[in-house]
């Protein structure tokens, strides 16, 4: 059975960073992994993955520069999740190579996990908490904690911080899913 196709949006946005904090963490993360400026943050060189007799990857190959705003499209049953799935080290593939940030996500996660958020297009919060309860709560679980007067800043929800997550827009929820 035939892979379905899969499309690339790519747009390179040489300021990522829309404020001098996020900059400077991403100078952090990049530099932490030894991705310089001439290494793409994401090398994927023919990968494949099957399910039996489906294949939902099949010679997959891409790469995204450190800085660049990518986007991988296509529609239901195209390899999407497959493919972000085995980028975190959440899956196995069967063949090709993987880098991110310098690092093969099969052999590395947890180093690799503290570099690299996911941000989905759902995401289960507990709604009846506000955004600085869930920042408190969820801190715990990363090896460096950050402040949450910090991480509420960064991603620019100051007004909203006593706010359940109920009463937060879809933009704002995805905000707080990249603090947490």
């Amino acid at each position: 059975m035939r892979a379905p196709a899969v499309a690339v949006d790519r747009r390179h946005h040489p300021g990522v960073a829309h404020n001098e904090s996020l900059g400077e963490q991403f100078e952090q993360a990049t530099s932490a992994s030894s991705v310089s400026a001439a290494m793409n943050a994401i090398e994927v060189t023919d990968l494949r993955k099957s399910y039996g007799e489906f294949e939902a990857l099949r010679g997959v190959s891409f790469s995204v520069a450190v800085g660049e705003l990518f986007c991988l499209l296509g529609p239901n049953g195209a390899g999407k999740t497959t493919t972000t799935e085995i980028l975190e080290g959440y899956r196995s593939r069967n063949a090709g190579s993987v880098s991110v940030l310098g690092l093969d996500p099969a052999h590395g996660p947890r180093q690799l996990r503290e570099h690299v958020g996911i941000v989905l297009q759902s995401c289960g919060l507990q709604d009846d908490l506000t955004v600085t309860e869930l920042l408190t709560m969820y801190r715990r679980y990363h090896l460096r904690e950050r402040n949450v007067d910090e991480l509420i800043e960064l991603v620019e929800l100051g007004e909203k911080r006593d706010a359940p997550a109920r009463e937060l827009s879809g933009g704002q929820r995805r905000r707080l899913d990249l603090a947490l």
